[in-house]
This record gives structure tokens, C-alpha cells and sequence, in this order.
């Protein structure tokens, strides 16, 4: 197996609560790079929970293109090892089966997403993710992440600039440790937006 960080992106309804509405002292800020931050609900190792966010110089249009590109998730999330898009209704519904290479001696995990966008009238965007585990029968020497939601909200500040959160709460399944769990939730996320970051600004640039 290929030891790299695993970076299932994914979040529970819980997280959907406006952060207004939840104390900010549960919450903790473990990894930080320039415009993105990482926290960790207190209740992490029980309940698996972080949020992170991140200013992107770049037009909300080119983050959610780049986003919702699920075809490119193996290029740039960490451990994918394959990606098959099941169903695909543009800008609507998206459905995508993706397998992981968890470090040795971990068993890989796959799981399957059903993706769901909701468009505002202001410009926002939001990208909601539930499991689609009846899509696909599950694989031999692999265990199933079944319980997960997954949430991105895409804000636009200006023509140029945009703010992005992630939300979210999984349960992996299986067995692993707590010290691996908490690599997984902190730099998970800081990964993922790192490489939206970067993309997104790159499109802007060239």
C-alpha cells in the first residue's frame, strides 16, 4: 500500500448547524497555512468531527468547476487510488464510487457518494454529499465507509475572491487508531484545500 495521508472528504448533518449557532470554545484550530484553517470539535475522537475554511483568490465559478470535477478527484486526493462516476446529472446530482489506499497495515477503504448541489440566488453555492451504498456491491478485501455527509459551502466576497468551508463528522469503519484518526480529520481537509487553493488561483493566473 501506498503510504500517503487518506483524505475521505466527508461530514455529517450536524456540521450543516450555521457555525453561529455553536460554541466556539468546542472547537479548537490544529493546522493552519496562510488563508486556511483546520479545527477539531472537542468531541473528536467520539464523534470524528472537524470544519476548516479557506479565502481563495478566485471567482466562485472556477472553485466549483474544479470542485465538482469528480473525473479529477485521482489526480489530486490523497490515496485515491480509482474513481468511477455512476451517475452524473450537471450541476444537479453527481454520483461517484471512490476506492483508498490506506497506509499498511490498514485495510483500504472504498465509498460511494451521492452529491447533491444547491445553487442561491445571491451566488452561493452549496455541495452535499450522502452515502449511495446500494449503487455498488461492496469489494472483496476492502471495508465500506457507510455513514458519512459530506458539505462544502462556496461564498463569494467579490468577483475575484471567495471564501470556502468544510464541515464534517465520518466514521471510517473498521478499525483505527486514534493518533491515525486524528491525522486523518486535521490534515485531511488542510490537504484538500491546499490543492483547491492552488488549482483554482492557477486557472486565474494562466
Amino acid at each position: 500500500m501506498i503510504k500517503q495521508r487518506f483524505v475521505p472528504i466527508v461530514w455529517f448533518s450536524l456540521f450543516f448547524l450555521p457555525v453561529s449557532l455553536q460554541a466556539q470554545d468546542d472547537w479548537k484550530l490544529v493546522r493552519q497555512d496562510k488563508d486556511i484553517k483546520v479545527y477539531l470539535h472537542k468531541s473528536w475522537k467520539e464523534n470524528k468531527t472537524y470544519r476548516a475554511e479557506a479565502i481563495i483568490k478566485a471567482p466562485i465559478d472556477t472553485v466549483y468547476h474544479f470542485l465538482t470535477d469528480f473525473h479529477n478527484y485521482i489526480n489530486w486526493v490523497y490515496n485515491c487510488k480509482k474513481i468511477e462516476v455512476i451517475e452524473e446529472e450537471k450541476d444537479v446530482k453527481y454520483v461517484y464510487y471512490a476506492y483508498y489506499d490506506l497506509p499498511w497495515p490498514f485495510t483500504d477503504r472504498d465509498a460511494i457518494s451521492v452529491h447533491r448541489i444547491i445553487h442561491y440566488t445571491d451566488g452561493r453555492k452549496d455541495v452535499k454529499s450522502t452515502p449511495g451504498n446500494d449503487y455498488l456491491p461492496v469489494e472483496e478485501d476492502v471495508i465500506r465507509i457507510e455513514e458519512f455527509e459530506e458539505y462544502y459551502q462556496l461564498i463569494p466576497l467579490s468577483d475575484k475572491t471567495m471564501h470556502l468551508k468544510m464541515k464534517g463528522k465520518y466514521d471510517p469503519g473498521g478499525y483505527i487508531p486514534d493518533w491515525l484518526v486524528k491525522q486523518f480529520l486535521s490534515m485531511g481537509p488542510l490537504d484538500a484545500l491546499q490543492e483547491i487553493k492552488k488549482n483554482s488561483e492557477k486557472k486565474v493566473t494562466n
